[in-house]
């Protein structure tokens, strides 16, 4: 019986370098959410109170394309509305949201 030959310790695949690109875009999609759909001005009116310290709420955020409850801080607030951030540095995003989306983060209270 003949022996068959070894096979190389890794397997070397050719790409088109169009359908990496392709496939990585694809993948980073997964991922990204979007911007966030925010309240227009008309709805959260005013006056605007801005916070000295943000506090730490459970936001429930409209993307596009689902809706998502994010750890956030609020900053700023109105009769009807609260303006919450969520992420950190560069990554972070911000949005109005009606009031009775948003919850204190266990003990933690709201004013």
């Amino acid at each position: 019986m003949a022996e068959r030959p070894a096979r190389p310790a890794t397997l070397t695949v050719s790409v088109a370098p169009r359908y990496r690109l392709r496939v990585a875009k694809r993948r980073r999609d997964r991922w990204a959410t979007g911007p966030a759909i925010s309240l227009p001005e008309a709805a959260y009116g005013g006056p605007v109170y801005d916070l000295a310290e943000p506090d730490p709420v459970l936001a429930w955020v409209t993307f596009p394309d689902r809706v998502l409850e994010v750890e956030a801080r609020v900053l700023a607030h109105t009769e009807r509305a609260v303006l919450v951030e969520w992420g950190f540095s560069q990554a972070a995003e911000c949005a109005w949201l009606w009031r009775d989306a948003v919850t204190p983060r266990v003990g933690d209270i709201l004013a």
